[in-house]
C-alpha cells in the first residue's frame, strides 16, 4: 500500500546530479555531542587553527572565491567584504571556525579527513554552519562525501547571525559496511562567485548513539519506507521524524475523508475512536492514538471554521517537526523544531504501511 503525498512546491533549488538513492537516514541534531559520543575529527572545532585536515581551497585571503581562512571572526578574514558576518565562532562565540568563500568548482573539496572506522558500524557525521553574507543571493549547497560516495547535501543558512540567521546543525549517518577507513569530505556543490560565502564549526564523527525512542512495539515497529522531498531532493529523517510525518500524513487523509462525510473537520479524538460520517459512508481511523504512543511528539489539531491545522511538535532538541495544513493537505518542515507555513514545503511517499486503520463496507445480506 502507498500512499503518495502530493504538494505545490515552488521556490526550491534543483540541483544537477542530486542522487537521493545514495542518502542515508539523517537527522538535524541540536549539539554534536548527542550524536556522536566519540568525536574521531582531529580539529573539528578549528581551535588549533589551520590544522588537523586538508583542502583543495587556497588559505589566506578570501576575496576570491576558492579561498578560505581560520579566525574568531568572519569580517576580520583577509580580504572580507564589509557586509560579512561580524560576530563569533558556534562552540563558545570567541573561538576560530572555518571562514569560506565557494569555489567555482564543485569537485573541489572544502574540508577532508579521512579516519579508521570499524565495519558494519553506524556512524554519525555532524557540523554547524553559518550564512557570512548578511544576506546571500546564492546560497552554499554543501554536500558529505564519504569515500567518494554522496551520501547527503545541506542548505546553509540565508542570513548571517548577526542579521537574523544563525548556526545551524547538519547530522546525516552512514555505515560503514566492509570498510575500515573513511575519507570524510565536504564540498559546495554551488559555483557561484558572488555570494556563496560561509563559515563552518564544530564537525564531529563517530559512531552513532542508540535510537532514543523506547517503544518496541506500535508504530515504531514499522517496516514502511518513507521518503520526504523538497522538489527533487530528499530530506534526511531520522527514525523519530519519519514516524510523526506518517502521523501528520494519516491525519490529513482522514480529515479529507471528514470534509466529504462528515460536512467539517474532524477532532483527534475522533480520528482515534472512528469518525461518524453524516451520510453513512465506512470511515477510517487512526491505525494508533499518536498522544499516546508517540513519546517523541506533541500532537496537536486545530480547527478553525472549514479548516484544520495539524501539527507534530518535537518535545526534545535534534528532531525536526512538522505541520499539515487543510482543508487540502500542505506539509511543512522545519529541521530545528515546530514548523508553520512559514517553513519549507515538502512532499513524501510512504510504502508498506500507513498509519490509517482501514474499515471495510460490510457485505450486503
Amino acid at each position: 500500500m502507498t500512499q503518495r503525498v502530493a504538494v505545490l512546491l515552488f521556490g526550491l533549488i534543483v540541483l544537477p546530479g542530486y542522487q537521493s538513492s545514495a542518502l542515508r537516514a539523517a537527522v538535524f541534531q541540536a549539539t554534536a555531542a548527542a550524536s556522536t559520543p566519540a568525536n574521531l575529527v582531529t580539529n573539528g572545532d578549528f581551535e588549533s587553527g589551520n590544522t588537523g585536515f586538508t583542502t583543495g581551497y587556497t588559505y589566506g585571503n578570501v576575496s576570491g572565491p576558492g579561498a578560505y581562512w581560520v579566525g574568531k571572526n568572519a569580517l576580520q578574514a583577509p580580504g572580507a567584504y564589509p557586509d560579512w558576518y561580524k560576530g563569533g565562532d558556534h562552540t563558545t562565540g570567541t573561538g576560530n571556525m572555518l571562514v569560506v568563500n565557494g569555489a567555482n568548482s564543485a569537485t573541489t573539496r572544502v574540508w577532508e579527513e579521512i579516519v579508521p572506522v570499524t565495519p558494519n558500524t553506524a556512524y554519525t557525521f555532524s557540523y554547524w554552519g553559518a550564512g557570512v553574507d548578511h544576506e546571500s543571493q546564492s546560497l552554499p549547497h554543501v554536500q558529505l562525501q564519504i569515500n567518494g560516495s554522496a551520501v547527503g547535501i545541506n542548505d546553509l543558512p540565508k542570513n548571517s547571525p548577526d542579521n537574523g540567521g544563525k548556526w545551524e546543525n547538519f547530522t546525516l549517518t552512514w555505515n560503514s559496511g566492509s570498510n575500515s577507513r573513511a575519507d570524510l569530505a565536504l564540498f559546495d556543490l554551488n559555483t557561484d562567485t558572488t555570494w556563496n560565502d560561509f563559515a563552518l564549526d564544530d564537525i564531529s564523527f563517530g559512531p552513532t548513539a542508540a535510537a532514543s525512542h523506547t517503544t518496541a512495539a506500535g508504530p515504531f515497529a514499522t517496516k514502511a519506507t518513507v521518503t520526504v522531498t523538497a522538489g527533487t531532493r530528499e530530506i534526511p529523517l531520522k527514525l523519530e521524524e519519519k514516524v510523526a510525518f506518517m502521523f501528520i500524513s494519516a491525519i490529513g487523509s482522514l480529515e479529507d475523508d471528514c470534509r466529504r462525510h462528515v460536512n467539517r473537520p474532524c477532532t483527534m479524538q475522533e480520528l482515534v475512536d472512528q469518525p461518524k460520517a453524516v451520510d453513512g459512508w465506512p470511515m477510517n481511523k487512526l491505525k494508533y492514538d499518536p498522544t499516546k504512543t508517540d513519546p517523541n511528539y506533541t500532537y496537536t489539531i486545530t480547527i478553525t471554521g472549514s479548516a484544520w491545522d495539524a501539527s507534530a511538535v518535537p518535545k526534545k532538541p535534534g528532531l525536526g517537526g512538522f505541520d499539515n495544513t487543510g482543508p487540502f493537505s500542505k506539509f511543512y518542515y522545519n529541521p530545528q523544531g515546530a514548523a508553520s507555513s512559514k517553513d519549507l514545503q515538502v512532499g513524501g511517499t510512504i510504502s508498506g504501511e500507513l498509519f490509517v486503520l482501514e474499515v471495510k463496507e460490510p457485505e450486503p445480506s
